[in-house]
Formats: structure tokens, C-alpha cells, sequence
């Protein structure tokens, strides 16, 4: 637990963008974190063929991770997540859309 715990501190792996209020850090292939002081939040962005690169998944922005798992996110919240995502894929010229509504059933 600690080495995770550690690496959420420390850092992230991957390239990041640093925007005022918080960064994104890739966290895997479809992943992305969401980091603000000690707050962290998971954004799912598909990878596409074509001329659309990636989907981000608005609806995987609903919470923060251990330990403020338990505060709620409030959609001024989730909206300057949305933001700064874009920022970072409109940086790299990547072109996106956005999935929005449910997330699909298990």
C-alpha cells in the first residue's frame, strides 16, 4: 500500500500537463489522472481510429479517490476536470470528442 500510496505523492508516471489548479498525468492505456493538491480523480478517455483520436468518457468524472472518497464532487468541480483535460489533448493537438450521459452497463 505504501509504494502506491508513495507514487500518488510523489508523482505520476507518464507525461503530465500542469494547469492552474491541477495536472493531468496518463495512467494507463484509456486513463488519466486528475491530480489537485492531494486530490484524485480517474478520467476514462477511449482510443479511437480515424480522424478522432480519443473520447473522453464525461460520466467517468464522479468522485475523488481514498482518502476523500467520501467528499462529493461538485459539477463546478467535474466541469474545471473536463476543462483541463481538454486543455491537455487541445495541447497536443489531438482531437477528441465527448462521451457524456450513463456509463454503460457491466
Amino acid at each position: 500500500m505504501w509504494s502506491r500510496l508513495k507514487s500518488i505523492l510523489v508523482g505520476c508516471k507518464g507525461s503530465s500537463e500542469r494547469g492552474d489548479k491541477g495536472r493531468i498525468c496518463v495512467s494507463g492505456r484509456d486513463t488519466f489522472d486528475y491530480i489537485r493538491g492531494n486530490h484524485r480523480a480517474t478520467i476514462y478517455a477511449e482510443i479511437l481510429t480515424g480522424r478522432i483520436k480519443r473520447r473522453i468518457c464525461v460520466w467517468s468524472i464522479r468522485k475523488w479517490h481514498f482518502p476523500h472518497d467520501k467528499e462529493p464532487m461538485s459539477q463546478q468541480e467535474k466541469d474545471e476536470i473536463l476543462s483541463c483535460m481538454c486543455s491537455y489533448f487541445d495541447k497536443r493537438h489531438i482531437v477528441y470528442d465527448l462521451l457524456e450521459g450513463e456509463p454503460p452497463a457491466a
